[in-house]
């Protein structure tokens, strides 16, 4: 039988891996439709834009997604 503090532990553990699930699953869905609705910016801007912004958009997005997978990797710590 488990003690009150291995199940609290447990319990706790789940909890955050929920957490960081939750929160990556939403926060993933949001960073995809960002990129969407840059991908249509980008495509109002003028040719001589596009390439440029379309590579410093996909940066900074990447960047975020890099953001997201620390936070939940902090979590699960």
């Amino acid at each position: 039988m488990s003690s009150p503090r291995n199940l609290h532990r447990r319990l706790q553990s789940s909890t955050r891996i929920e957490l960081a699930r939750d929160l990556h699953d939403s926060l993933a869905q949001d960073l995809v439709a960002i990129g969407f609705k840059l991908d249509l910016l980008v495509a109002e801007l003028p040719l001589e834009f596009r390439a440029e912004t379309r590579a410093r958009s996909e940066e900074h997005t990447s960047e975020l997604q890099s953001h997201l997978n620390l936070v939940c990797r902090l979590l699960l710590e």
